[in-house]
């Protein structure tokens, strides 16, 4: 019945799961397995139009900077990560590395860079709960315009040890236009319970 009422939100909405696959290729060649999570927040951002190089760039740079993050919480956990990115171990990617990531100052990162992840509003539909976790990053707000809002945002169908993006149901699969205000209010129309986890 839960697992009915998450499918029939997607409908109404006219959405669906769009699966991009579960491996990448770091800068050397090398194959990672389990990264499914990084390969569909990076295609939710991205759209169906990016091309398949921009995408895998965009979800190794989320990989780097997620896991840096976590590293940083939960140093005992590094072994676990590599042998999940080499397939020696389980998938050990979860939506919650979010939370934690989105809190990172930008002079912290590696490269010096933005924390992109802190623009971000990553929504996770849970295929078998049928509940919304909602990821916020604490620039996410401070975004300037509905454009801007709407890429920003971040639809992901999760199923058990496996992550897809949403996107819209057409012909091409077309990036979801909404924002996270828009979205939570369909959230509350049909009775979704979701969870907002903010800075």
């Amino acid at each position: 019945e839960v697992q009915g009422r998450a499918r029939r939100f997607l409908q109404s909405l006219h959405l669906r799961p769009r699966d991009n696959g579960s491996r990448n290729t770091d800068e050397e060649g090398e194959l990672l397995r389990n990264q499914c999570f990084y390969l569909s927040i990076s295609h939710g951002y991205l759209g169906h139009g990016a091309p398949p190089e921009q995408a895998s760039k965009l979800a190794l740079k989320l990989r780097r900077a997620i896991e840096a993050a976590v590293l940083v919480a939960h140093p005992s956990w590094a072994a676990g990560l590599r042998a999940s990115s080499t397939g020696e171990g389980e998938a050990m990617v979860f939506a919650d590395f979010l939370a934690t990531a989105m809190r990172e100052e930008d002079s912290s990162l590696e490269d010096g860079g933005e924390n992109f992840t802190a623009r971000l509003a990553v929504c996770v539909l849970d295929s078998v709960l049928g509940h919304v976790e909602v990821y916020l990053g604490p620039k996410y707000k401070d975004l300037e315009g509905q454009e801007a809002k709407q890429r920003a945002l971040v639809l992901l169908w999760y199923l058990p040890g496996h992550y897809q993006c949403l996107v819209n149901d057409d012909e091409h699969g077309t990036k979801v236009a909404m924002t996270y205000e828009e979205f939570k209010q369909k959230l509350i129309e049909h009775g979704v319970n979701y969870v907002e986890t903010v800075d």
